[in-house]
């Protein structure tokens, strides 16, 4: 299952939180020093949409490292009716 959020946008908040990039062909990788954490994704392009499992991943992580709780996560993400 994917998510409704496209990887540019979880891309542009995990930079935003002071993570840093490292892309391969084989997969991006961010790594957050002070926290301890890191994420490794598919090579995912801006416009594709997050899998709902690497989305869960990231905010369960944030949360439980105190970096953004999963209200805040949610709402980030949460699309306003049109």
């Amino acid at each position: 299952m994917t998510s409704n959020v496209k990887f540019g946008e979880l891309r542009q908040l995990l930079l935003e939180l002071g993570f840093r990039e490292a892309a391969s062909t084989e997969q991006t990788a961010f790594r957050h020093a002070v926290s301890d954490i890191l994420f490794v994704f598919r090579p995912y392009r801006a416009g594709d949409l997050v899998a709902d499992y690497n989305l869960a991943e990231v905010q369960a992580m944030l949360d439980a490292r105190g970096l953004m709780s999963a209200e805040a996560f949610d709402s980030q993400f949460r699309k306003t009716p049109a």
